[in-house]
Parts: structure tokens; C-alpha cells; sequence
């Protein structure tokens, strides 16, 4: 029961033993806040011993190793999501704010891929929300220097992104022949009474046949691309944030919601399709279109619950000077409101307050006092959190 009312929980929430846990003789930080959770782990982009030495013995025993999920890549105002499971990646989105970034993220996911040698530098899938060049500006790149087996995107052909999509499309077939392409229009998400969101093979690649089956991760897209929304006006239909897709990864009982850049038309619809179920209450919210004013809303966090929080987005001074658009700085990210709302629905704290910088509006920016286990990359630079399929949670700092 959840305010008053039976909820269905996501077919893949299950138990499982714990993750094994691995250490680094790197320096690194830790926030355990107030709940249980591994006390060793990977750092964000220094460390990059992985499940594969120490953990993947335990996987193929009795337990499950854990997964790491670094839901902040730090690539200023942008977004990169890598997911890293026992048997495999996931990238969602491949964002950056600029030039020198997409080297930032291509250097991480070279060092990555040298830690975990037995993934074979392989991104089982790559998962693009929608086409906006900060969550598309490397896809080249990785699609060049990588394996890519499968790229899932919402469909649309609009956007400062979708020149990167397209090249991908155009090229997949000589250089990437056998990998397999997605468009997701919202007319393929089944409705909540029978499902909760959209998953098959292609979606969800990883660790299909894994003993024990806990250990297999589940990926699930809970919002495409909508065509036609009744409420919307031509404005709303219009913007491509509003067509992001919404993505939901439960490994055991950890689960992890990715909004995209979806503002609140979206959120509006995304709450109402799964109202009276629980299939948005999930553990880590990564918070959509980096902090912004009109992204986050009270009702989809009550509907989250969530117990972090994580932001992609840049420096509060870049774009400051000289004064430039399309940057943090010119579109006030995160937002003085947003991180509001987040402080007083996330219960947990995190080890130490911070002083960070937000935004009441574009280009005017404040300090404040973030207590709570609410991180963000111009704050924290990589976060990673570790996830066991016991629910425990452990998140990961690194400048």
C-alpha cells in the first residue's frame, strides 16, 4: 500500500544476494548517508578495477557482483549515462558541452573499457533520449572507436542533434553493418495494466540466460515519442525535450529513473499513465534537463521517492564570460527551485554539506547549502553509484 492505495510493483523487482565488493587502491570518496552500502568501490574516472576480476568469480557462483552506474559523466552541460553490469554496458545518452568534453568522455570510456578488457570495448546498447546535440555531440565518436550493438533512439528527425543521429544512420550499414536501430514512438509503450513499460531483447541486452536470474538487469522505456498528445498545445508537441525517452533500469531491488530532458507537459503524462502503480518509484532519479525550473515537479518526485539525486549539468560560469548562449550559465542551470523541491522530498544526507552555486534565473546565480544526497557534476565532477541487487546504494565522487 502507498497513500491509501495498491500498487503493482515492476515485474523486475526481485531479490537477490549482495554484490561483491572490490576495492581500488586509488583515492576516492564515499557517501554512505543512512543507508547500508558497499564499502569499497570504483571511482568515476580515476580507478578502473571492475566486477570482472573480483566480482565476476562471485557472479558465477552464488551471488551477484555489483553494478555501477555513473549517472554523471562529467561533460559540462550535458549528459552521458554509462551503465556497468557484471556482463556488460549501456550507454545512455552520449551529450557534451563542447569539443574538449567529447575528448573528456572518450578518454573516460577508453579507460573503462581498459579496466573491463573482458567487455571486449562493447556498448551493448546506446540509448539516446532525444536529439539535442548536448545528449548526441559524441555519438560519432563512440560509434567509431567502439563496438556499438544496438542504438535505440525516439525516431525524430528535428533537433541541434540529429545530425549526429543521421550520420549514424547513414554509415551503421557499412561500417557498423550488424548493428540493430530503435525508434520508439509512445504508441509502443503498452498501457500500465499490462506492462510496466517497454522491454524486449533489443532494449534490454544484457544478461539474458544469467544464473542466478537476479543478476540480470532489467531496462525498460516507459515513454517514446509522442505524434499526438490530447491536452498539448502545438508548442508542447513542438519541443523536442517533450519527446524524450524515459528510461527505468532496476538491477534486483536498485532501480534508477532517467527523464531525459522531459518538461512538465511530459512529466504530466508520464504521471498520469502510471498513476496507482508503482513503476515510477524507483531509488535514483536523475534529474531531467539539467536542474532546470520546468523539468522537475513536485508530483513526479512524490510518484519517485527517490533517495539520491543527480544532476548533469555544467559550471555555473560557463558561458559567463564572454556571454555566450546555449550554456549554463545563459540558461541558469540547475535552478534555485529545482533543488528546492529535491531538498525536501530526499530524506538521506549526504556525509558533509557543500556550498554550490544556483540559479534563480538565466545568468543570475546564488550560493546555497545542498545537505542532502542531491550531486551534480559542477558540484561533484564523475558521481558513480554502486548498486547491489540488495538495494544497496553507494555514491561515488570524484572531481
Amino acid at each position: 500500500m502507498r497513500d491509501g492505495r495498491s500498487v503493482r510493483r515492476p515485474v523486475s523487482a526481485r531479490r537477490a544476494p549482495d554484490g561483491a565488493t572490490i576495492a581500488c587502491a586509488d583515492r576516492r570518496r564515499q557517501d554512505h548517508g543512512n543507508t547500508s552500502a558497499l564499502r569499497s568501490g570504483i571511482v568515476g574516472s580515476g580507478c578502473m578495477v571492475s566486477a570482472d576480476r573480483a566480482g565476476r568469480a562471485r557472479y558465477r557462483g552464488q551471488g551477484c557482483a555489483s553494478a555501477d552506474v555513473r549517472p554523471l559523466l562529467n561533460v559540462g552541460q550535458g549528459a552521458a549515462t554509462l551503465l556497468e553490469f557484471p556482463t556488460g554496458a549501456v550507454l545512455i545518452d552520449t551529450g557534451a558541452q563542447d569539443d574538449a568534453a567529447v575528448r573528456k568522455l572518450m578518454d573516460y570510456l577508453h579507460e573503462f573499457f581498459n579496466g573491463r578488457t573482458d567487455l571486449d570495448r562493447t556498448l551493448q546498447q546506446v540509448i539516446l533520449t532525444h536529439p539535442h546535440s548536448d545528449h548526441t555531440k559524441g555519438l560519432r565518436e563512440i560509434a567509431e572507436a567502439f563496438e556499438v550493438k544496438r542504438l535505440t533512439h525516439n525516431g525524430q528527425r528535428t533537433g541541434s542533434g540529429w545530425p549526429d543521429v543521421k550520420w549514424v544512420l547513414e554509415h551503421a550499414g557499412m561500417s557498423r553493418p550488424d548493428m540493430k536501430i530503435l525508434a520508439v514512438p509512445d504508441s509502443a509503450i503498452p498501457p500500465a495494466a499490462v506492462a510496466p513499460g517497454l522491454t524486449s531483447t533489443h532494449i534490454d541486452p544484457i544478461g539474458a540466460g544469467t544464473n542466478p536470474p537476479a543478476c540480470d538487469p532489467a531496462i525498460w522505456i516507459l515513454a517514446g515519442r509522442v505524434d499526438a498528445a490530447h491536452g498539448w498545445n502545438a508548442e508542447d508537441l513542438k519541443n523536442v525535450n517533450n519527446q524524450s525517452l524515459v528510461v527505468r533500469v532496476d538491477y534486483g531491488k536498485s532501480s534508477f529513473l532517467l527523464t531525459g530532458d522531459a518538461e512538465a507537459p511530459a512529466l504530466a503524462r508520464l504521471c498520469d499513465r502510471y498513476s496507482n502503480t508503482s513503476v515510477l518509484d524507483t531509488d535514483v532519479l536523475q534529474v531531467g534537463h539539467h536542474g532546470s525550473h520546468n523539468a522537475t515537479t513536485d508530483r513526479l518526485l512524490r510518484a519517485v521517492t527517490p533517495k539520491i539525486a543527480v544532476i548533469p549539468v555544467g559550471r555555473w560560469d560557463y558561458g559567463k564570460e564572454p556571454p555566450r548562449e546555449f550554456t549554463t550559465n545563459a540558461y541558469g542551470h540547475p535552478r534555485k527551485v529545482t533543488v528546492d523541491l529535491l531538498t525536501r522530498r530526499i530524506r538521506g544526507r549526504r556525509d558533509a554539506p557543500i556550498t554550490a552555486m544556483v540559479a534563480t534565473k538565466a545568468r543570475m546565480f546564488l550560493r546555497t547549502t545542498v545537505a542532502k544526497r542531491i550531486y551534480a557534476t559542477a558540484w561533484d565532477g564523475n558521481v558513480v553509484i554502486r548498486a547491489t541487487t540488495r538495494g544497496n546504494l553507494t555514491p561515488e565522487t570524484r572531481q
